[in-house]
């Protein structure tokens, strides 16, 4: 997988590297939906693990900002498993099949997720309420009433191994069905006639915002260009779907190994200690 650049500039998403190319192709249909659900979950998986990695260069306090990053990696890596009515779901069965330590990882972060981080369902969290009683012969006999909040501490070495190892393993299957959808995509039309292909619609992309103010609908359409070069007028072509041969993605490619920033978590032993 491969970053595609793309500039923009006013109403114009420049697509650059084509240097033959005439129109981007919009392609539908079950395996071109797939591809697109392949490519957000990267885009999650990514935020995930860029979340994690910077941990490590964040300061120890306050202590705040490193469980923010820690908890936005795991909503985002768990985002990609829920159900979800705009995509398919990935299976952790799938993913970590043959691997018992993993599915239980999972489960726990899962777990985590739902019960403790974006719910409130057990004793993870935890208030107690007191009142402080003062000697006998003051004025008051109550000095103040007192909340104990208790919390437990997600962000240590284990858990952070276990996340990073999960969502990195995740990350590494998405690629690769990515890849091989791209594959099957790209055969599919190289087997069709050229004239076929040049009468298929471009791709358009419309973003739509309503003003509050108003209850208004603005929309934004993006003009047609590839590599600088105006498309047919008729054409609102913006985003390459892979370069022919081989085939490559949109999603930016990152390491996979990843290098402690001299921070006290480190993805360098891959385990899942249960």
């Amino acid at each position: 997988m491969e970053n595609i650049a793309i500039t923009h500039k006013e109403n114009t998403f420049h697509i650059e590297g084509f240097p033959d190319a005439v129109k981007v192709l919009k392609i539908t249909g079950r395996k071109s939906r797939r591809l697109a659900d392949l490519a957000l979950h990267k885009v999650d998986l990514d935020f995930a693990l860029v979340c994690l990695e910077t941990i490590n260069s964040t300061p120890s306090e306050p202590f705040l900002l490193r469980e923010v990053l820690c908890q936005s990696a795991l909503i985002r890596f768990i985002k990609c498993f829920g159900q979800s009515k705009s995509r398919f779901s990935l299976d952790p069965k799938v993913i970590y099949k043959d691997d018992i330590g993993a599915q239980e990882a999972y489960k726990f972060f899962s777990s985590l997720r739902n019960k403790n981080i974006v719910h409130d369902e057990n004793s993870y969290t935890q208030c107690l309420p007191g009142a402080v009683l003062n000697k006998d012969g003051m004025d008051y006999k109550i000095a103040k009433i007192t909340c104990l909040i208790v919390a437990g501490n997600v962000l240590e070495q284990g858990n952070y191994n276990n996340l990073h190892l999960l969502t990195t393993n995740a990350k590494k299957w998405v690629i690769s069905q990515f890849d091989e959808s791209c594959q099957i995509l790209t055969a599919d039309l190289e087997a069709r006639p050229y004239n076929e292909l040049l009468a298929m619609e471009g791709i358009t992309y419309t973003h739509r915002l309503r003003m509050m103010s108003t209850n208004q609908e603005l929309q934004y359409d993006a003009c047609p260009m590839v590599n600088s070069l105006p498309v047919r007028p008729s054409v609102r072509a913006i985003l390459a779907i892979e370069t022919p041969r081989p085939c490559r993605s949109l999603c930016e490619s990152k390491r996979d190994n990843v290098c402690e920033l001299g921070g006290i978590l480190s993805a360098t032993r891959p385990s899942y200690p249960l």
